[in-house]
């Protein structure tokens, strides 16, 4: 596509809107942008859709704005063009795209693979939706690379249209964000529609230990590569404590340096797509021996008197909050709590009365989630007014041994900006004890 002299408008200021700004501006695009907030800068910014004069030829819409918003209706119904920043970036890149989906493990993968990438000597990109991590858009300012892995939302997904991964991944499906899509069979729609581009010369590496993504196989027209913790398949699997693709051995379980089950799905999946990509078993597995994880991903902040605190403050819906608490066979107080997206608790409240020792509440949802627990016969449970209170409190309750686990299970966007700076903020409440 030609930009020079296309009249584009960006939504959103933020770290996407500012990285897709730079490249435009160099395409020689009349660049506008719009935020309510943002009230200078480089080009010129409307703060309602009132301001917007004239024709607009394409809208770069940031994942924040949902189909709902008055500047998005507004836009509708004049005709224009609407995409998300990926699906724009997409139209320059010409070398293979892997693009990463799922509820949950997406950065987790997509960093994982990148290493991987690279320790093969290819030059490779990483980014998208991973944070802390680069738009895909930043890529356009860069010299063109060998390989591009990207992170994808579903909501970016909502506005891609011809986004055409040589390699797709879904790694898992369970409710979440429910509150931004109309119900569950639209959010998978979403995650599904990763593939829908795709041709026979392409590939979708799924789970298929996933029920979900099982009963919707049959709507994807690449070549399905599929990874599965529990059985034998055509593709990645685990056996006999090894880690195979198809009939070759890659490496030893006991390589993997990642804990819990659910990252050894995201291992598998990420050896699919290597393996896909002709990397060689040995380079894989030195991988998986030194990936550590990113930060507040299950990330070990420090060990004091024999208990192990760990920042897992990317959990964001209660599927990860399982996840995470089945990663650890010691005793565990968990630091719970935080936005009501309003999906379903009870697997969470399950696995809370099965496996934890104590639990203590944040969060705007943490009188209400006390008293679910209490009426399911947990009892083992109270709130605190801050995450530091409930640190306090964690230590007060571990013993050697004993694993204090922040892992929120609820959006951060009650009490803190992201999930980072809520992490952070559990990273210097352990470091004060």
């Amino acid at each position: 596509m030609m930009l020079r002299d296309k009249r584009v408008l960006v939504l959103g200021m933020g770290r996407v809107g500012k990285s897709v700004l730079k490249y435009l501006l160099k395409s020689q695009a009349q660049v506008y942008g719009y935020d309510e907030k943002i009230r200078e800068g480089k080009v010129r910014i409307f703060h309602s859709p009132e301001e917007i004069e004239g024709d607009i030829d394409l809208v770069i819409a940031s994942p924040g704005f949902d189909e709902d918003s008055k500047i998005i209706r507004e836009l509708r119904k004049k005709g224009v063009r609407i995409v998300d920043e990926i699906e724009f970036t997409s139209w320059f890149i010409k070398a293979p795209i892997v693009a990463v989906t799922g509820t949950n493990g997406k950065s987790t993968t997509t960093a994982l693979l990148g290493e991987i990438l690279k320790r093969d000597g290819r030059r490779v990109f990483v980014g998208g939706n991973i944070a802390p991590g680069l738009p895909f858009s930043s890529s356009l300012l860069l010299e063109c690379q060998d390989i591009y892995v990207i992170e994808v939302s579903t909501f970016q997904l909502e506005r891609c249209e011809t986004l055409r991964p040589k390699i797709g991944i879904l790694l898992n499906i369970s409710p979440d964000h429910l509150n931004r899509h109309k119900d569950f069979s639209h959010y998978i729609s979403l995650k599904f529609s990763l593939f829908s581009n795709q041709r026979a010369e392409d590939y979708a590496v799924v789970n298929v230990d996933d029920k979900i993504i099982g009963e919707h196989l049959s709507s994807i027209k690449s070549q399905i590569v599929p990874f599965s913790l529990k059985k034998r398949v055509d593709g990645a699997y685990i056996s006999h404590n090894c880690i195979y693709f198809r009939d070759e051995m890659v490496c030893s379980v006991d390589r993997v340096r990642l804990p819990g089950e659910h990252n050894l799905a995201n291992v598998l999946a990420c050896v699919g797509a290597s393996k896909l990509l002709k990397i060689d078993s040995e380079i894989i597995g030195r991988a998986l021996e030194e990936f550590e994880g990113l930060p507040h991903r299950l990330e070990r902040v420090r060990i004091e008197r024999g208990v192990e605190y760990i920042n897992n403050s990317m959990c964001t819906n209660p599927a990860s909050a399982i996840a995470s608490l089945r990663a650890f066979k010691r005793p565990v107080i968990l630091i719970a709590g935080g936005k009501e997206k309003g999906l379903p608790l009870n697997g969470l409240i399950k696995e809370i009365k099965r496996r934890v020792k104590r639990t203590i509440l944040i969060g705007s949802n943490r009188e209400g989630l006390k008293q679910r627990l209490v009426k399911e016969g947990y009892k083992e449970v109270e709130t605190a007014q801050s995450l530091k209170e409930a640190v306090i409190k964690a230590k007060g309750y571990a013993r050697e041994g004993d694993v204090v686990l922040f892992s929120p299970g609820f959006a951060s966007f009650d009490d803190f900006r992201d999930f980072q700076e809520r992490g952070e903020a559990f990273r210097n409440a352990v470091r004060d004890l």
